[in-house]
């Protein structure tokens, strides 16, 4: 006698259990692999998990490419996709894109490491292919802002810094040869890089933010074209403050969590001698316009419930010093609203922080949870 088989219904509940409490890519993958293999009801259950979060890396590129060349069938499971362009060849590079092509119900991208040469051809495939992105993370600035000007569903944007297109230029440069892959105008009905018009004004995207992780500081003209269209969307911010420029929150309805990012740290100091013109690093500077920032916030009733400080680490700089977070008093300025304040990342002195909070709780004010 066979023995019993479990119903199709309880494997599900078996797997979606598995995916829960094995959230690493890295762990769940090789045992979702064996799963498949164990009958075919496993296996109609098992293979869209497996490949639901795909890594297209120098390691699994070729593994993954030919897997999807040799069933054809795969390529739809694809829900979130990462692209390593390392050690990556213009051939393997179409062959690649062809590949990405049958992937129809990809939702969320994340790339890094192209060649830049490559840039142009990948983010004009992104946006013919996949037009309904939600999620985009990007760790190269080339062409990336005429990329996000064409996914209007986007919800989460996490780059490390956008090129924004200078007025009377070009928003995107013609790529200098086309790669020879198939071109996603086919089944979209959009037109090839090459006939792409290219505005000498930057566009505005109309997509909706959630969250928006911005690596760099943008001239507040640009951080506004960026962000307008996501002033009542915007939930999460992740923002840059340096010396030498900072950003309003003023027209941001909804937003509740807020990293401000200490981007100082990237700025080295003025060189002994150095000319007054020349701009060098400037702490205290820094901190009052991130006072200035949250002052404006308040001002215009931005609901934060949460606040980070986050200090970056960056070798080439030394930390701020612990004085000058009270030399400027910025905890001063934190919102009424916020519940939660982290400051872990920061070396900023337990006395000042306890003398912050007692007095804002003599005035009424509801206690912070500190996270130092």
């Amino acid at each position: 006698m066979a023995p019993p088989r479990l119903p199709p219904e309880l494997i599900s509940d078996i797997l979606d259990t598995f995916l829960v409490l094995s959230p690493s890519h890295t762990s769940r993958t090789p045992n979702l692999a064996s799963f498949a293999l164990v009958n075919r009801t496993w296996n109609a259950a098992a293979v869209p998990l497996l490949y639901r979060n795909v890594y297209f890396d120098s390691r699994s590129r070729e593994g993954i490419v030919s897997a999807f060349e040799a069933d054809t069938s795969l390529p739809r499971f694809v829900r979130h996709l990462t692209l390593s362009g390392g050690n990556l060849t213009r051939d393997t590079f179409a062959r690649l894109l062809d590949v990405l092509s049958a992937c129809t119900n990809v939702t969320h991208l994340s790339y890094h490491c192209f060649d830049p040469s490559f840039l142009d051809d990948l983010t004009w495939f992104v946006s013919t292919q996949w037009p309904g992105l939600r999620y985009l993370r990007a760790d190269q600035s080339h062409a990336l802002y005429a990329l996000l000007a064409r996914l209007p569903d986007l919800e989460t944007v996490i780059a490390s810094y956008i090129d924004f297109p200078a007025a009377g230029t070009a928003s995107r440069s013609p790529p200098p040869g086309r790669i020879a892959t198939p071109s996603p105008s086919s089944s979209t009905g959009r037109s090839s890089p090459t006939s792409f018009p290219f505005p000498t004004q930057p566009i505005r995207p109309t997509f909706r933010l959630k969250r928006f992780d911005s690596g760099s500081c943008p001239h507040p003209q640009n951080f506004h074209l960026l962000t307008s269209s996501s002033a009542s969307s915007l939930t999460s911010l992740d923002l840059p403050v340096s010396s030498q420029t900072s950003q309003d929150l003023d027209f941001f309805t909804n937003l509740s969590y807020l990293t401000l990012t200490l981007a100082e740290r990237y700025i080295r100091p003025r060189p002994v001698g150095a000319p007054a013109t020349l701009e060098g690093r400037n702490d205290e500077h820094c901190l009052r316009r991130l006072k200035r920032v949250l002052a404006n916030a308040t001002r215009s009733n931005v609901p934060l419930t949460t606040l980070e400080i986050y200090e970056p680490a960056y070798a080439s700089t030394t930390p701020f010093k612990s004085e000058v977070f009270e030399q400027t008093d910025v905890l001063s300025a934190v919102p009424r609203g916020v519940s939660e304040l982290d400051l872990a990342t920061v070396d900023i002195g337990v006395g000042y922080v306890k003398a912050v909070f007692e007095r804002g709780e003599k005035e009424g004010e509801e206690r912070i949870s500190v996270s130092l």
